[in-house]
């Protein structure tokens, strides 16, 4: 992907914590948003950009790890679509409704992010400006996705 630019605010170094934007063009794509869990994970800190400038939040499983901060990035402005496989909207519904009885989080953002939540399908490519998305079965959980970023210009990324 020519100017592109990946960032990794959570899940690298650790196992918890999953958070990568990936910047193609005018588009800020953000991959995950876990919450950090174990050790240290009580305090999840400011994330490292402005939830209001995110364009668009994919899901690649319903686990905390992956999930646990989106009602805080919707509290915290944003306001973009979030994208996962059916099975994943729905399991990530119950796991967060779960979690507000031990997060600092609230029911209206959890609420608020399930209206911004659509699906894909996989294998069914979808485009996002210059950019083209494609989910795979991950095989990890029900619903979990790896994604495929691709660019007009042939290079790829692919988050397993």
């Amino acid at each position: 992907m020519s100017k592109s630019i990946l960032t990794c605010w959570g899940g690298a170094g650790a196992v918890t914590g999953a958070n990568f934007l990936l910047e193609s063009g005018d588009k800020k794509f953000l991959i995950d948003c876990g919450l950090v869990q174990g050790a240290g994970g009580e305090s999840q800190g400011e994330f490292g950009y402005d939830p209001k400038t995110i364009d668009y939040l994919f899901v690649t499983h319903a686990h905390i790890d992956h999930i646990g901060r989106i009602p805080e990035l919707v509290s915290k402005g944003f306001a973009g679509n979030i994208y996962s496989t059916p099975e994943t909207k729905e399991i990530a519904r119950v796991m967060l409704q779960d979690l507000l009885h031990i997060a600092n989080q609230n029911e209206k953002d959890l609420e608020a992010a399930m209206r911004l939540w659509q699906t894909l399908e996989y294998h069914k490519p979808e485009n996002f400006g210059a950019i083209t998305v494609e989910l795979y079965d991950a095989g990890h959980i029900l619903g979990s996705a790896m994604y495929k970023f691709a660019a007009l210009s042939g290079k790829s990324l692919l988050f397993t």
